[in-house]
């Protein structure tokens, strides 16, 4: 969590500029340290087979399917760096303002844990997922999510952002609910991943 104050915003007002027709208030906001070393769009297709970090791409796309981010398959919503110390080349994912459906969602529709069903998943890091087994780390992390521990970061959500008290309700009951189909939700959509389950 970033607070940007109103006089942070004048002393740089270049930053208004550079975000265009999306003005930036004072107050909280979600951001990351700036990744340095970012390869330009459109990537090379053949930079996913050089990831260093590809062994997080399961988790990645377990983390996408319980939150049912539909906006993945963008590039403006994934990174790819050279670390500067190391020269590994690092996948990054950024920019989730399509989970739980959309930036529309409201508690009504969080109610159907299942929709939307199909995994929005990026072709190039669909095709690290391999071996017979890729998903079961992070599911069964997944498993050990318990009510208190997505009531604690939900609850971290400032009061700035407006969001009622049902809606935080919804997202922690569609969160648990959800849980419990993100395996079969992956083995249904199995053909995503030409890898998968071939023994190497």
């Amino acid at each position: 969590m970033v607070y940007i104050s109103s006089e942070f915003l004048d002393i740089n007002p270049e930053l208004q500029r550079k975000f265009g027709k999306t003005p930036i208030l004072s107050g909280w906001h979600f951001g990351t340290e700036e990744i340095k070393g970012l390869y330009p769009s459109p990537l090379p297709p053949t930079i996913f087979s050089k990831i260093f970090n590809k062994h997080d791409v399961p988790a990645i796309i377990v983390f996408d399917i319980l939150m049912c981010n539909t906006d993945r398959d963008n590039d403006g919503n994934y990174l790819i760096a050279t670390h500067a110390s190391s020269g590994k080349i690092y996948l990054y994912v950024i920019d989730h303002g399509y989970c739980f459906g959309g930036p529309n969602w409201n508690d009504t529709l969080l109610k159907d844990p299942i929709a939307p069903e199909t995994p929005n998943v990026v072709k190039g890091m669909a095709n690290l997922v391999d071996g017979t087994d890729p998903f079961r780390i992070p599911l069964n992390k997944l498993n050990e999510l318990s009510v208190a521990q997505v009531e604690a970061i939900i609850s971290e959500v400032p009061v700035e952002w407006g969001l009622a008290q049902e809606e935080k309700s919804a997202i922690i009951e569609f969160i648990m609910a959800r849980k419990k189909y993100v395996g079969k939700i992956l083995e249904k959509h199995e053909s995503l991943f030409p890898l998968w389950r071939v023994r190497r």
